[in-house]
């Protein structure tokens, strides 16, 4: 063993300086060794891990393993669920087109209700407004054979109270009469029914002019309106307007067709002068009943085609 005052000796020595660049060195590699050891260890748990899990996965496909057999029965009770809702939507699809028939029928006959009521109303000189429903015009059409001055009265106050928006109606549809209209609501509003009746009354032929050319009240006028309602495509839109044509409403019978004793508001009546006294609250609100019905029913004009300027 080399004593201290040996290894003083050497010290400084080239022996000595090589003696402790090799013992550096020894314990480099120790170093590493030990290192080395230590990342082996872990790799070593890692893969005991990985056979651990393994194991326990080759344990649970030796539990999840289903015989083939119950595949088999699996695949019979799906096709036979698909069977069934083939055989649900088949039935499904009967019952809809029952459905539809139904409520075919029940919109036919809800037409059919609808164009009877009105009729009826038409028939004591009143128009519907497009705000009423079908179960009150249904009630109003009852009320006429059950109470006559009950639908009257109810009638009178809707129109009354429907003034204004009405007239906002009529002269936004047929702005180039605005001014006469505006002097007409005024004349109802005053109680100059003598003159409210038969402005409305003759705006009425001013409507029909503007959007077709003619008028409702001429025989030979009404041929060209029958051939116009024909040409509308919607088949609501020209029943409301082809119910304007009946001849047996008050307003516009002729003078031969008019039962003795007659004292309804007649529009040839009052526009040749052969009554006097036609000026009444109920007869203006009546006329302003078809002055409505006409500007919501006739089709609006159609808009003229503009060439490659944009000038129509």
């Amino acid at each position: 063993m080399i004593s201290e005052q040996e290894l003083d000796e050497h010290c400084g020595s080239p022996a000595g300086d090589a003696a402790f660049a090799g013992l550096e060195a020894f314990s480099a590699v120790d170093r590493a060794l030990e290192a080395e050891a230590k990342r082996l260890r872990t790799l070593r748990d890692s893969v005991e891990s990985v056979e651990a899990a393994i194991r326990a996965s080759e344990v649970a496909a030796r539990h999840l393993q289903v015989p083939l057999k119950v595949y088999d029965e699996a695949e019979a009770a799906i096709r036979a669920a698909d069977e069934r809702v083939s055989q649900v939507q088949a039935a499904v699809s009967e019952i809809n087109a029952h459905r539809r028939f139904i409520a075919d029928l029940l919109m036919n006959l809800t037409e059919f209700v609808e164009r009877e009521s009105v009729r009826t109303l038409m028939q004591h000189g009143w128009f519907p407004d497009q705000g009423l429903t079908i179960p009150e015009i249904r009630w109003l059409a009852e009320m006429f054979a059950a109470d006559a001055e009950i639908a009257r009265l109810a009638l009178c106050a809707r129109f009354q109270d429907l003034l204004n928006d009405i007239e906002e109606r009529a002269t936004g549809a047929f702005p180039n009469r605005s001014e006469i209209l505006r002097e007409a609501f005024h004349a109802h509003r005053q109680g100059h029914y003598h003159l409210s009746v038969l402005a409305f009354l003759k705006q009425v032929d001013g409507f029909f002019h503007d959007r077709w050319d003619t008028s409702l009240f001429t025989t030979a006028a009404r041929k060209d309106v029958k051939s116009r309602i024909g040409k509308i495509q919607n088949n609501l839109a020209r029943d409301m307007v082809r119910v304007l044509l009946d001849s047996d409403w008050p307003l516009i019978m002729a003078k031969g067709t008019r039962p003795k004793g007659f004292t309804g508001l007649n529009r040839h009546q009052v526009l040749h002068g052969e009554v006097t006294n036609y000026g009444t609250e109920e007869n203006s609100l009546r006329a302003l009943s078809l002055l409505n019905y006409c500007a919501f029913v006739l089709p609006k004009p159609e808009q003229k085609p503009t060439d490659t300027n944009g000038s129509k």
